[in-house]
């Protein structure tokens, strides 16, 4: 059924949040000292490469707002129409 309405509205502030999220992640892995630290325990990158997939997930789900309206029913949904 077509739409009588639509609406998308995108979020500045899921952008930002996640560029915050890649510069601490960047600024606390970067230093020599942590770089020594990492190489020695494995486990901790997969850690960190775990959690930021799901942030970018989050982020990517997250990240619009979209309004249907029919003649029929009002609907919604986030990002790619999860």
């Amino acid at each position: 059924m077509p739409s009588i309405y639509t609406h998308r509205q995108f979020s500045r502030a899921t952008v930002v949040s996640f560029i915050a999220m890649a510069a601490v992640l960047i600024a606390v892995l970067v230093p020599s000292t942590m770089r020594q630290v990492l190489a020695q325990h494995p486990i901790i990158i997969a850690a960190v490469a775990a959690a930021v997939l799901l942030g970018a997930a989050v982020h990517v789900v997250m990240l619009s707002l979209t309004v249907n309206v029919t003649d029929h029913e009002l609907g919604w949904y986030f990002g790619p129409g999860f």
